[in-house]
């Protein structure tokens, strides 16, 4: 951690990520990274986490309003994609934005198709619904998330798509972290066109032509 620090102070990063929480406990260090350096832009993101509001507040991020006072002239970019009017307003109050340039647009996402289904009580019949046939093997025709709520159901459903001979992955937190990343790599790679995950592939997955993404077990 030293030598990033000093690397940082040196100017060889020009973007640099921090959780809420280092941040909020790093003043001496971004301070001294703003007189030697200079910085540019303060972008906080999953920016609803900082209302009391919103619906995965942080005390943490509710800190961050220190940044701005401390920083007042450096720019501030806060983003979210799940934010309410009232959300919104205690964002801005929270991270004392004054007059704040405000851009939203609608959840509305039109190329989207949401579906709910009973379950059979059979996996196999269940996805099979969903399916098509490609050369006589069953296909989702296209990069495809399934994700169960505990690593049991998990593994059951991974195990049935590999006996239907289809090409996937799973990904749980139990998995050692070489396994989870041959996982994800072979996923954002397509090298196989499934993976069937719990919550722990929910985040940093940058994969732009997924499919399908289907809840199983709900």
């Amino acid at each position: 951690m030293s030598k990033v620090k000093e690397d940082l102070l040196k100017g060889k990063y020009k973007v640099v990520y921090l959780t809420p929480e280092f941040a909020e406990n790093a003043m001496a260090l971004l301070k001294s990274l703003n007189e030697k350096i200079g910085i540019t832009l303060f972008a906080i993101d999953e920016a609803h986490c900082v209302s009391q509001w919103g619906h995965d507040f942080r005390s943490s991020y509710r800190k961050l309003g220190k940044l701005r006072s401390t920083f007042n002239h450096v720019p501030f970019m806060a983003v979210t994609a799940t934010a309410t009017p009232v959300v919104l307003n205690d964002i801005c109050s929270s991270l004392n934005l004054v007059n704040p340039i405000r851009v939203c647009s609608s959840f509305d996402r039109p190329n989207l198709y949401l579906e709910v289904c009973m379950k059979s009580g059979s996996v196999e019949n269940d996805l099979l619904r969903v399916m098509t046939k490609k050369n006589g093997i069953p296909s989702f025709s296209g990069p495809t998330i399934i994700y169960c709520p505990t690593r049991n159901i998990t593994e059951d459903v991974y195990r049935r798509l590999l006996d239907m001979k289809v090409s996937c992955q799973i990904y749980h937190a139990g998995m050692s972290a070489d396994d989870r990343k041959t996982a994800h790599y072979q996923f954002v790679r397509d090298k196989v066109e499934v993976v069937v995950a719990t919550v722990a592939f929910g985040m940093g997955i940058d994969k732009p032509d997924v499919r399908r993404v289907i809840h199983y077990g709900g």
